[in-house]
């Protein structure tokens, strides 16, 4: 990659050696663009979520079936 690239070089984010095949817990966080609910809203201290929230949990939920 040439210096005047306006791209970035990211530094790599996995543990070396470590098998991310493996059963186990895992964290998972989503960024979105100035703070926007593009999921849902939380109200009373709950999770209302929208249509992309619903679509976002069933692909999460069938996880284990694949």
């Amino acid at each position: 990659m040439s210096s005047s690239s306006p791209h970035r070089v990211r530094k790599p984010l996995r543990a070396p050696g470590f098998d991310y095949a493996a059963p186990g817990m895992y964290m998972v966080t989503i960024c979105v663009h100035h703070m926007e609910q593009r999921f849902g809203t939380v109200q009373s201290g709950r999770v209302l979520l929208n249509d992309a929230g619903r679509m976002v949990m069933r692909h999460w939920n069938s996880i284990p079936e694949r």
